[in-house]
């Protein structure tokens, strides 16, 4: 794990320095689908590299709000035209190994019916959430167009605050690293913690 940090960063500085401004978009999306590379890492790297004038910072935040865009996309689609009845089948089969069944699709549907914008906004700047919360989008059948107003809207509010982060830390990228490798653990770390507070509370519910 000590070294896992690093090697993103380094493969992430890579990514951006080759294809730029694609490079910004395509580890976000990446990031909005699975969480190889939190965008806590990413974007203030980008903002340190808009400082020292290898970007504009303005399309930097373009760059990586498209991309948080493109990514939730593609989690929406498979939430709205996936099919209820197809995931509803893959948690009969595996949902156990998980602990998921079919009544929490369920209540997830009913619970983003009432709440779904709110929840699109609020879930862009909370790790791990962010990445999930556009399957319930599509299983609810949330207008994609307002789906994609409130996941723009959340994007770039968090995708520029990070950026600004970055910019504010300035041109010199040792200082900017010596800062993201261990926030950068704190997110995984995070993860983790919300992973195990959930196995915990779903087996004491199933015991009771």
């Amino acid at each position: 794990m000590s070294d896992l940090i690093p090697n993103l960063v380094a493969w992430a500085t890579d990514v951006i320095h080759a294809i730029g401004y694609l490079g910004i978009a395509f580890l976000i999306a990446l990031e909005a689908v699975f969480p190889l590379v939190p965008s806590e890492v990413i974007l203030p790297l980008s903002g340190s590299l808009s400082a020292s004038g290898v970007f504009n910072v303005g399309l930097a935040l373009l760059s990586a709000t498209a991309g948080s865009c493109a990514g939730a996309s593609v989690l929406y689609s498979l939430g709205r035209w996936g099919g209820e009845t197809r995931i509803g089948l893959w948690l009969d089969r595996y949902g156990k190994w998980v602990l998921l069944d079919r009544s929490d699709l369920d209540k997830a549907r009913g619970w983003f019916s009432r709440h779904g914008s709110v929840a699109v906004l609020l879930a862009r700047v909370l790790p791990g959430l962010r990445t999930i919360v556009s399957i319930p989008a599509g299983l609810a059948l949330m207008p994609y167009p307002r789906f994609l107003l409130f996941t723009a809207i959340g994007s770039a509010t968090w995708n520029g605050a990070l950026i600004g982060f970055g910019y504010y830390l300035g041109a010199n990228w040792e200082d900017v690293k010596g800062v993201l490798e261990p926030f950068g653990l704190l997110i995984y770390g995070l993860i983790f913690a919300l992973i195990v507070v959930f196995v915990v509370l779903r087996l004491r519910s199933r015991r009771s």
